[in-house]
């Protein structure tokens, strides 16, 4: 099914020796920003980076350093359609969760810092940057932007939670929220890659934005862990996975409904899935609904790897169009194009030696991964040295902004996707 290792139009390391965990791409393509991190170390040379390209090569537009001795670094970026405005969170340390703002094109003079007490896990914005969600702990942190820059609009506190996705429609007016409340919450600031040892519930928070005021819909207890949530560009509909493998899909209820209700929960009949950070979807212009998924599989006795799967939503039931095994256990960079033609997909794992050692694991080597959204027919697979957490494809389809822990990021083109559909 593999037809070559397709190589990216450009790769380039920001700064070697770092991680980068999180990519993302403006509607055109051309407006990237990412930073770099490490999951188990301190660095004085963590920073946000911002890329354009016209395809064939990365220019960098500016670069803004998170300071000395900082550990982790910059967990998650994201930035508006238009590409104009952008945010980076992530962690300056233990207790040291940051948000930094910024008008892509002025630069590092229009960034606002937002201070937090632990790590932003995830950040989304509109496509105009008109608004922006981000969680962190109990919190989801809802922004708008004003005249004179982003105002943190309002906090909403999850009693007993620790979030760890949201999601905003482009027109900005839904957000999705998700995480877990644990049993042990020592538990909760667990590794990027790694299951927690203590149980866990799963809960999910839905809100309009009303004129820059939050206004909740509804919310949902699941079974098990939330790991990732994601919401349809015209808010219609939203899912979310957990912990053992679960997809969930929900309608938009529009209107306050206080208990929500999954149109559906698909199980897996093939195989027992554990942890699905991996998920993406789609409503097309004509109506199709598409929800993607990856999960874990860990055999008796065999090294752990995954699957990538996708589902058709009909007659509000999921039906499988295709499952595909991954050479390793699949991570977030799981999305999709406005149009469901194409879905990514990234892989590769830690390898712990002592399950209770704290020390930096060794990883395997990683994959990105493109595939037919409809059939499952694999485009091409590009290997890296280490592990890979993030992917992005732009709603057009037609180019891809990935990056590696090998220190990397990678960028395709629209001529290289355009030419294995010839």
């Amino acid at each position: 099914m593999e037809q070559d290792q397709t190589a990216p139009n450009w790769s380039v390391t920001p700064y070697p020796g770092l991680q980068v965990n999180s990519t993302a791409i403006s509607d055109d393509g051309y407006n990237l920003i990412t930073g770099t991190s490490a999951e188990y170390d301190s660095s004085d040379n963590f920073a946000v980076y911002y890329y354009k390209t016209e395809g064939s090569t990365a220019t960098l537009m500016w670069q803004d350093s998170l300071g000395q001795n900082i550990q982790q670094g910059v967990f998650w970026v994201a930035i508006s359609g238009d590409g104009n405005y952008g945010a980076a969170g992530g962690q300056y340390g233990t207790g040291k969760g940051f948000l930094r703002t910024y008008d892509m094109g002025v630069g590092l003079s229009s960034k606002q810092e937002f201070s937090y007490t632990s790590r932003i896990n995830e950040v989304e914005i509109s496509s105009d940057g008109s608004a922006i969600v981000a969680v962190e702990s109990a919190n989801i942190q809802f922004f708008t932007k004003g005249t004179s820059g982003y105002t943190q609009a309002a906090t909403e506190t999850i009693p007993g939670g620790y979030m760890r996705s949201c999601g905003i429609t482009p027109d900005g007016q839904y957000l999705v929220a998700g995480g877990e409340v644990y049993s042990d919450t020592d538990e909760a600031m667990d590794y990027r890659h790694k299951d927690n040892a203590s149980s866990s519930t799963g809960i999910l928070y839905l809100y309009g934005n009303v004129s820059g005021t939050l206004n909740y819909l509804g919310h949902y207890e699941a079974d098990y862990g939330i790991l990732r949530v994601v919401i349809s560009r015209d808010g219609k509909y939203f899912a979310a996975s957990t912990k053992q493998g679960q997809v969930l899909l929900f309608a938009n209820p529009i209107t306050k409904q206080d208990k929500l209700m999954p149109l559906w929960v698909y199980t897996n009949p093939d195989y027992q899935l554990s942890l699905s950070y991996a998920l993406a979807i789609c409503n097309t212009p004509s109506g199709e609904l598409y929800v993607a998924s990856g999960g874990n599989f860990v055999p008796s006795s065999n090294p752990a790897y995954g699957y990538a799967y996708m589902l058709k939503n009909v007659n509000n039931a999921p039906q499988r169009l295709w499952i595909n095994k991954l050479d390793y256990c699949p991570n977030p960079g799981m999305n999709m194009d406005a149009y469901a033609k194409f879905v990514t997909s990234a892989d590769g794992q830690p390898i712990f030696s002592d399950e209770d050692s704290a020390a930096p694991p060794s990883e395997t080597q990683g994959n990105f991964y493109l595939f037919n959204a409809q059939t499952g027919y694999e485009y091409w697979k590009y290997t890296t040295s280490l592990m890979n957490w993030p992917m992005t494809i732009n709603p057009g389809g037609y180019a891809v902004f990935s990056g590696s822990d090998n220190g990397g990021i990678y960028y395709w083109s629209p001529l290289n996707l355009l030419e294995k559909e010839k």
